[in-house]
């Protein structure tokens, strides 16, 4: 199980986007709040942390 943090994009403002997923497929969750994400968009140096979960990010038919 593992969390891949990657650049996204630089906002108008200079501000560096990272966005973080699992590589398995599996939903992610915030530590400080519990809040689930199939995928999470950050600041680059957020204080945020995810750890991955066991349950599978539902797919779109």
């Amino acid at each position: 199980m593992q969390i891949k943090g990657k650049y996204f994009k630089t906002r108008k403002d200079g501000v560096k986007l990272y966005q973080f997923k699992s590589d398995n497929g599996m939903m992610i969750k915030n530590e400080l709040t519990g809040t689930l994400y199939s995928e999470a968009i950050e600041i680059m140096n957020s204080e945020n942390t995810y750890v991955e979960t066991d349950i599978p990010i539902e797919s779109e038919e």
